[in-house]
């Protein structure tokens, strides 16, 4: 994709290894206060576009959605488009170290809807 933004985790932004990568890109980073949803406004009127993973993609059971990328979507976007990833065998769960990889090579399947 073009032009296009990320939040991050905050976490992350902590990382000795990714925080200068993050700070390079420009990436916002998930902070819990209404920073979070003006930078993320900005960003989609200005034309580029927002990847927000949702909470709890890396856990083992549901994922549950949040209500600011739905409110950012609605305030912000032209076009929201969801994208589905389906990994498998799954990989980079919570709990599992990173380097503990899967055997047989990670197969991605995307959907738009």
């Amino acid at each position: 994709m073009r032009r296009i933004n990320c939040v991050v985790k905050s976490d992350l932004a902590k990382n000795i290894f990714l925080s200068p990568a993050i700070k390079a890109a420009n990436y916002i980073v998930n902070s819990e206060d209404e920073e979070l949803l003006n930078k993320s406004l900005s960003v989609l009127k200005s034309g580029d576009s927002l990847l927000i993973f949702p909470e709890g993609t890396r856990t083992k059971d549901s994922i549950s959605f949040h209500k600011a990328p739905f409110y950012m979507a609605i305030h912000g976007a032209k076009i929201p488009t969801p994208i589905f990833i389906d990994m498998n065998p799954r990989s980079l769960q919570k709990g599992i170290k990173w380097y503990k990889t899967p055997k047989s090579k990670i197969k991605y399947q995307t959907q738009q809807s």
